[in-house]
């Protein structure tokens, strides 16, 4: 489980790899289940979503 300062001192890539894998999961109560954070065309915005496209591809392989 990650710790509220873990959480936040992951960088954006991270989070958002974090927020989609345990967003809304009640053991992991530090990740919130948030919407991209950062600046709508920021670079940090483009690496929260590539974290979060990633954790989509690695869900969708488990199914398989």
């Amino acid at each position: 489980m990650l710790t509220k300062e873990e959480f936040e001192a992951l960088s954006p890539r991270d989070r958002g790899y974090a927020v989609y894998m345990a967003g809304s999961r009640d053991d992991q109560p530090n990740i919130p289940d948030e919407s991209n954070p950062y600046p709508d065309g920021s670079i940090k915005a483009a690496l929260w979503n590539e974290g979060q496209r990633i954790a989509v591809l690695e869900a969708q392989d488990s199914e398989e």
